[in-house]
């Protein structure tokens, strides 16, 4: 058997991207301190240029990484063929976007900032406006600042603050209900006396996740035309890749927009008819200086038109849960047409690459579908990443195989008369690491049928019937190989190839 040097297989290293992943985590959960509950702090998005870290918490706002989207353990597999049908007498209830074409909120955060403040009366007029009921308070005061919070429920907190050195008071109100906000906006203006505020709102669609890698391919195009950065964390789970999150940041309107897709983090313990198994698409936008005299679901129809005409135009198939139904509000947009146009321009990309995502087991089949779309061969090596070369050679065995026929110069169709062979191919998914895949190699190299190590390695045994083993916890890329914890090889996929070459050729 051919030895490999304990550093490449067996000790691999913790990968930057999991620090990433951790680094660029949102912080879902309360803090807590001297075993009393503090209110959450603002949302940070590292990297992006968009801080919601307002001096009301400075104190308390500590990088965590006990997020929404971290990756997490998984204790059992499923298997494909015996994908659990869900809990007991659960369901997921689906429609399409346009059918039903609303989004939902998620967090709400206005904060308004004033040189002087009767705090006391303050903090009582906003408990009886916003109508604040079994609501726990708790004043601090620290080096910098000198806080009042008053926390009703989750998402729903109340909190002013005085900083000592700027002598600056800073009011933050967090919710889940656009009514609320709407009270506070008008006790600004009125009351308060001021014109100008801070509004930042998350809006999003829950979709069933066979729309995921095109909702990935709409943020990548939309961010390439009109934005600055794409950020994103992925992992490769049963031959396609789940995105914990993808962020874009964009200027849109003259307001600051993330738009992302995310994942729960403990969605891959949940059942497929779990609604919370399934990602979200969701629209963070950040107005610095909102006007006091605009109400704010007029806000939002104006600054939704984003997520509102991706979701409309690819028609995702939403998803409601009782999340949905018991704790956001519904807010109604409008298409905006130039998005539109330029989401149209892609369409026709995200259906050919949305093949790839599929991974088949034969990549020439992915070749063979996208001719048939009436792409042509140059077009295929483009989304597919090969030389035209290489392509020309697969197409060439395609046709010899009957898979696909010349219909013209550069057009090919899918032979409707092609009859596939009967042999049965058994599917068995292993979470093995990268030596324990080499292993299986060596130890059946007289009966290894086919291999793969692109993406989500795979090796076929002949076992009397045909049985792929399908490493899911693997991603070999050009220049390493990860594992979803994080860690990583040094070993890429040429180096890959190299070690089982040398094994498959060895007697």
């Amino acid at each position: 058997m051919l030895k490999i040097s304990p550093p490449d297989l067996k000790n691999p290293s913790t990968h930057d991207s999991k620090q990433s992943l951790q680094k660029h985590s949102l912080n879902n959960r309360e803090t807590h301190q001297n075993g009393i509950n503090q209110p959450q702090p603002p949302t940070v998005i590292h990297g992006s240029g968009i801080n919601r870290n307002h001096p009301t918490l400075q104190e308390n706002n500590k990088e965590s990484h006990d997020s929404g989207i971290n990756t997490v353990g998984r204790k059992s597999r499923r298997t494909i063929g015996n994908c659990p049908r869900g809990r007991s007498g659960t369901a997921l209830e689906t429609r399409e976007f346009r059918s039903n074409p609303r989004l939902h909120t998620h967090r709400l955060d206005a904060v308004v900032m004033v040189e002087t403040l009767d705090v006391e009366k303050t903090l009582n007029d906003l408990i009886q406006i916003l109508g604040y009921h079994g609501y726990m308070r708790r004043d601090l005061e620290k080096d910098k600042f000198i806080t009042r919070i008053v926390k009703e429920s989750r998402g729903e907190s109340l909190v002013i603050s005085f900083g000592k050195e700027k002598r600056i008071f800073i009011i933050h109100i967090t919710t889940h209900k656009v009514e609320r906000l709407e009270l506070f906006r008008g006790y600004v203006r009125e009351v308060l006396r001021q014109e100008r505020y801070t509004l930042m709102f998350e809006t999003y669609v829950r979709y069933h996740e066979k729309d995921e890698y095109r909702v990935s391919l709409a943020i990548d195009s939309i961010t390439r035309e009109i934005g600055k950065r794409v950020i994103e964390n992925r992992i490769p789970r049963r031959g396609v890749f789940h995105y914990y999150v993808k962020r874009g940041k964009i200027q849109y309107k003259g307001a600051t927009v993330v738009l992302k897709t995310y994942r729960h983090k403990t969605y891959s313990k949940r059942e497929i008819t779990d609604p919370e198994y399934h990602p979200k698409l969701e629209q963070l936008t950040v107005i610095k200086t909102a006007s006091t005299l605009t109400p704010v679901g007029e806000l939002l129809k104006t600054y939704t038109n984003l997520i509102y005409t991706v979701a409309y135009t690819l028609n995702l198939k939403v998803i409601l849960g009782e999340y949905e139904r018991q704790h956001t509000s519904l807010v109604e947009s409008q298409i905006d047409t130039w998005i539109q146009r330029l989401m149209r321009g892609i369409m026709k990309k995200i259906r050919a690459e949305a093949l790839l995502e599929q991974q088949l087991s034969d990549k020439r089949l992915v070749v063979a579908r996208l001719l048939n779309k009436g792409m042509r061969p140059v077009d295929v090596a483009r989304v597919m990443g090969y030389n035209r070369q290489y392509i020309t050679r697969i197409i060439k065995e395609l046709v010899e195989q009957g898979i696909v026929i010349r219909v013209g110069r550069g057009k090919y169709k899918l032979n409707t008369k092609h009859k596939p062979p009967k042999d049965q191919l058994e599917i068995k998914e292993v979470g093995g690491d990268l030596k324990d895949f080499v292993e299986l190699i060596s130890e059946n190299k007289h009966r290894v049928v086919r291999y793969n190590i692109s993406g989500t390695p795979y090796v076929d045994i002949d076992e009397g019937t045909t049985t792929r083993y399908i490493f899911i916890s693997l991603n070999v890329r050009e220049s390493d190989t990860r594992l979803t914890d994080g860690r990583a090889y040094t070993i890429g996929r040429r180096e890959l190839e190299k070690i089982i070459k040398q094994i498959l050729n060895t007697t």
